[in-house]
């Protein structure tokens, strides 16, 4: 049986990954999230030409797979995950076993979530669509007609298919998330381990069916409370003198970081950072099992896997904690890969957006959505292409490349220069810059589109350059 894997990742830090054998594409350098390896797909950039492949090839965008496509999808959702705490960007050694499955495939290295929380971002995994333009909003409403999720797409055409979320909150019945799967298992909030036992077990369960099939597991590893298992996190590295070392303490109080002296504000910051490390370990380590267990199986010899993060983490880059605060890189910039062991490993450098993850997985298997979608093949965004993103309909953002522009209702403006500050420390918002000017004329229809949609968010304070 031939089967396809995708892995998302949603909601969380980013993990980091030890670096892959030494014949695979290095990390890029961490000081320049912008230059990810180079890959051996024959696309060289964002706008180049026609590729050269062999005759056994078939190409879908970006994508060069040798011989047949895959049969079987298996999608890997992993929450809260940190873009810059993943070792293939950023050389930290988190994430060995991620690593080097990202270092043998086709990876989105300028990828971000079309929004900053779960529901409304894997609204666009599994749509291509945004939630508004799915016509709702995740928790407050369902999905409207028109809604096509890639469960239900793939059922039309004989897939059976399986979703086990960690979730269960937003990746869930309630939101319209996990519509379309035949069977829907809810391990709220249940660590790696447990996730991986059980999807084991259900994708053992289809693989012996006699249709193809689809499978979406959703970690909720590495989202707070940040508790690892014991041996996780180096103690030796511990600051026993601040007030708080209880895990579910600190994370719940990461406000009081503020109340405390400038140097315990620091130490209790590099304890929660080293909680979150833990757990992202954690679950690399599940994985990696998780992995060899399907190989050895032979589940994978006909499989494309997705990887994909929903969003990121703030530890108080830019005021806040957690995730849905600021759309800025650490909780906007997301994680997408696609691995198929017939699939030629490579780097996409352009920009992309979750809605790419259900549009290329469209084009792989011939899928037709009831609306169109405003998700792209990966592999064929233009150079100069800006996406938008949004957090509760009050914060909206607009990023190419090299830009990010972050406005919210009440009439705070940023812009960041991403090419020369990655992480968006430097306001350099100014209303006569061109780029800011031309970045406003793809926000103001977005927001007027939020506001007609959602009229309960209210009128923006001032919008426009």
């Amino acid at each position: 049986m031939r089967s396809w894997i995708l892995l998302a990742v949603a909601c969380a830090p980013e993990d980091p990954a030890g670096p892959g054998p030494a014949d695979q594409p290095p990390p890029p350098d961490p000081s320049d999230p912008y230059e990810p390896p180079v890959g051996t797909h024959p696309t060289e950039t964002p706008t180049g030409g026609t590729p050269t492949v062999p005759d056994d090839s078939i190409v879908v965008g970006g994508l060069v797979f040798h011989g047949q496509l895959p049969t079987n999808l298996l999608v890997v959702s992993v929450d809260t995950t940190r873009r810059d705490y993943l070792s293939y960007f950023s050389g930290s050694g988190l994430t060995p076993n991620l690593d080097a499955i990202l270092n043998q495939s086709y990876v989105l290295a300028d990828h971000r979530s079309c929004s900053n929380w779960t529901g409304p971002s894997m609204t666009c995994v599994v749509s291509g669509k945004t939630a508004g333009e799915n016509g709702f909003w995740p928790g407050g409403s369902l999905p409207q007609e028109g809604f096509g999720p890639t469960a239900k797409l793939l059922g039309d055409i004989g897939f059976d298919s399986t979703v086990v979320t960690a979730n269960g909150v937003y990746f869930a019945d309630w939101c319209g998330t996990t519509w379309g799967f035949e069977k829907f298992i809810d391990y709220n909030f249940q660590p790696a381990d447990v996730v991986a036992d059980v999807s084991l077990a259900e994708i053992a369960i289809l693989d012996q069916g006699p249709n193809p099939w689809y499978f979406h597991v959703h970690f909720i590893d590495p989202h707070g409370s940040y508790c690892p298992p014991y041996g996780y996190v180096d103690q030796a590295e511990v600051h026993d003198e601040v007030p708080i070392t209880d895990c579910y303490e600190m994370y719940w109080n990461l406000w009081y970081l503020w109340y405390l002296e400038p140097v315990m504000q620091d130490y209790f910051l590099e304890n929660v950072k080293l909680n979150y490390e833990g757990e992202l370990s954690f679950w690399d380590t599940q994985f990696g099992e998780m992995w060899s267990d399907l190989d050895s199986r032979g589940v994978l010899d006909d499989t494309l896997v997705v990887f994909v993060t929903d969003h990121g983490e703030q530890f108080g880059e830019h005021g806040g904690f957690y995730h849905g605060t600021w759309l800025a890189s650490e909780e906007n910039r997301s994680t997408a890969a696609f691995w198929a062991k017939n699939l030629d490993p490579g780097v996409w450098d352009g920009v992309t957006i979750h809605q790419d993850v259900a549009a290329t997985l469209h084009a792989v298997f011939g899928l037709t959505p009831p609306l169109p979608i405003s998700g792209i093949v990966a592999g064929t965004g233009a150079a100069d292409r800006v996406v938008i993103s949004y957090n509760l309909g009050t914060t909206i953002s607009a990023a190419s490349h090299t830009r990010q522009l972050i406005y919210d209702w009440w009439g705070n403006k940023t812009l960041y220069h991403l090419d020369t500050d990655p992480t968006g420390t430097v306001n350099l918002y100014d209303p006569a810059d061109p780029d800011v000017i031309d970045l406003w004329d793809e926000l103001e229809p977005a927001i007027d589109d939020l506001i007609t949609q959602f009229p309960w968010i209210g009128q923006p304070y001032n919008p426009g350059p």
